[in-house]
């Protein structure tokens, strides 16, 4: 990469947060927003347990929480940029739910619209849909990266969002015993959530007069082959090939990665995965066992988790909190898509 590229500005929208502020803080302290559902059931008839926003509407479900969701992250991020939002156009890289039932390419399609929908006044979006799934916004990183570098854009904004919040995922999710329950031991508890970072060159960052919060060093993405409902499972190949693709260049004995952000969310599989890839790469983490993983406080966020994962980074390197100056971003998607960001620390 020729140019460095700047995180000038985070932002999330989480049960814990209405902010990236909130929402980082909420996960540093424990604080959690597992509840019983208004009126959402599991699959044995009891109350779903969830995490869901404490402002949208009981009744707003699928996309239309999604979009919702997706645009109070952007509307923060822009908000961080000073007098610039008031009349832009920004590019958005946004990732979404890999299709499912309750949620396919039309829902995805209407989550774009309305995110385009322009307003006589604030900001506007164009959005392009980038990545799907829990490594959705590693991909859109990947995209970001190049397009900054070679100049074909000075500012982008790199989005996930995502809600389980719909009848026909939610039984989905249980026919695939994916949910936790006394019955199902390795699932996941239900989340939703959508977050932000805007990306940007050395150029603009220095007219705008924008913080720099941290710097993508590299994202990477790669495809697992192996079936982890089949035969041995996954073996972490594709997860330490992107990891490798990002820190192998880049890591030494003098400069390991401190900390670990990842989407490990009571799934077999996704610990699995990271076990293998750190048997092959741990060389280059101060202690690849010792990761950050919102979902006990959020639920799963699905495609949010990526992006997500990176303003957490981002607020703990301005608290003061992070171990050190790098950390790596992984995620792993379940149709089969793993990513990995390198980032490293900011001068804000």
């Amino acid at each position: 990469m020729n140019r460095a590229v700047h995180i000038v500005a985070v932002a999330a929208r989480t049960p814990v947060g209405l902010s990236a502020e909130g929402s980082a803080a909420a996960v540093r302290a424990g604080i959690t927003r597992m509840r019983e559902h208004d009126f959402m059931v599991d699959a044995a008839g009891e109350p779903l347990r969830c995490a869901s926003d404490g402002v949208l509407e009981p009744g707003l479900l699928g996309y239309r929480r999604v979009s919702a969701l997706a645009r109070a992250a952007l509307i923060e991020a822009v908000g961080k940029l000073g007098r610039r939002a008031s009349n832009d156009t920004f590019s958005v890289l946004l990732s979404l739910p890999e299709a499912r039932p309750g949620f396919g390419v039309n829902e995805a399609r209407r989550v774009q619209r309305d995110l385009m929908l322009e307003s006589e006044s604030g900001p506007r979006f164009q959005v392009e849909r980038v990545g799907e799934g829990h490594a959705g916004a590693i991909h859109a990183l990947e995209r970001a990266i190049v397009r900054i570098a070679n100049a074909q854009d000075e500012l982008v904004i790199v989005a996930g969002a995502d809600s389980y919040l719909d009848a026909d995922t939610l039984d989905w999710l249980e026919a695939d015993r994916r949910i936790l329950r006394a019955e199902t031991r390795s699932g996941l508890l239900p989340g939703e959530g959508a977050a932000a970072i805007v990306l940007a060159s050395t150029n603009i960052q220095r007219q705008l007069r924008l913080p720099t919060l941290g710097y993508v060093r590299a994202a990477a993405c790669a495809q697992e082959k192996r079936d982890p409902m089949q035969g041995a499972g996954t073996l972490g190949e594709a997860l330490t090939e992107a990891v490798v693709r990002v820190a192998g260049d880049s890591i030494d004995e003098r400069a390991y990665v401190a900390d670990v952000y990842c989407d490990i969310n009571g799934e077999r599989s996704r610990g699995t995965d990271w076990g293998f890839a750190l048997l092959r790469t741990g060389a280059w983490f101060r202690d690849g066992t010792q990761y950050v993983m919102p979902v006990g406080a959020c639920g799963d966020l699905g495609a949010a988790s990526a992006a997500f994962n990176v303003v957490l980074a981002v607020r703990a390197w301005q608290r003061g909190y992070a171990h050190g100056p790098r950390a790596v971003v992984w995620g792993a998607s379940w149709k089969g898509l793993r990513g990995a960001a390198l980032i490293e620390q900011g001068e804000a």
